[in-house]
């Protein structure tokens, strides 16, 4: 009996060791400052302070149910850390990943959700920076996106005309250094074709977009006269040695969509 019930308390001392532990953390989980150390079952989670917690992937899953999920009104979008839902098919879901890495890894991975269009796509920002054994070198990137729930990206031209990417992308101060390298004057460029094929021809800019523009985009914010912010990232196609080419982030503001949108659900819209 004395046996059981000392077992019984390591039990619970030590949830309450990893819990306590992991909510020192809270801070960084919220602003997404987490690296996870993993192998297999057991993870070493550490914040921007350097402080270590060893837990596994269920009591993980445990801390972050107990303290992020968020929900509509209606309850067709569930959010939490890392995780989203629409119509209970997800969107990402970074606790299901881990589960699948192989061997030794390191990976620092971020989401943040900017909205949800019409209650069917999400518009987001992942982030990612991560090694594992027998890698070459480290895989790193951002990516702004807005996806359907099977994973499907939206083009931006579903969205917003040619003629907005092309005026919002030559305004950019790198493109414009860009253009003027490879002597393409910006009004000149009618034409998506044509902007691609301008940028194409610096060399390290031809590294970055590969064969074709990139598609994807984010939008931000729903603005209360209709229309839309968007980021949009020409280095989203760009492979890990052209990175350091990538030129900064197109950002396109209070542009008119191509579609009706009746509404953008923000984080700020979810509750507990």
């Amino acid at each position: 009996m004395k046996k059981l019930l000392l077992t019984c308390c390591l039990s619970l001392a030590l949830g309450v060791s990893y819990a306590d532990c992991l909510d020192t953390l809270l801070p960084d989980f919220n602003t997404g400052n987490i690296t996870i150390d993993g192998n297999g079952n057991k993870l070493n989670i550490t914040g921007s302070s350097n402080k270590e917690c060893s837990v596994t992937n269920l009591q993980l899953e445990k801390f972050v149910n107990k303290n992020f999920i968020k929900h509509s009104a209606d309850k067709s979008i569930i959010s939490s850390w890392n995780y989203l839902a629409i119509n209970k098919q997800p969107i990402y879901d970074y606790l299901k990943d881990l589960k699948s890495f192989d061997g030794k890894y390191t990976d620092t991975t971020n989401y943040v959700l900017y909205g949800v269009v019409n209650d069917v796509a999400a518009c987001y920002k992942y982030s990612f920076d991560s090694s594992n054994d027998g890698a070459a070198h480290p895989n790193s990137g951002s990516l702004y996106t807005c996806n359907l729930p099977n994973n499907q990206s939206i083009d931006i031209t579903k969205f917003i005309s040619s003629k907005d990417i092309i005026s919002f992308t030559t305004r950019n101060t790198d493109i414009k250094e860009i253009l003027h390298k490879v002597g393409v004057l910006p009004s000149s460029i009618k034409s998506l074709d044509q902007l691609y094929d301008a940028l194409a021809k610096d060399e390290d800019m031809q590294c970055v977009l590969g064969e074709r523009l990139p598609s994807q985009f984010a939008i931000t914010r729903l603005n209360n006269d209709g229309t839309i912010n968007i980021l949009y990232d020409l280095g989203s196609n760009a492979p890990h040695v052209c990175q350091g080419a990538v030129p900064s982030t197109i950002v396109i503001n209070k542009v008119k969509p191509l579609i009706q949108i009746n509404s953008f659900i923000t984080p700020r819209d979810l509750i507990k």
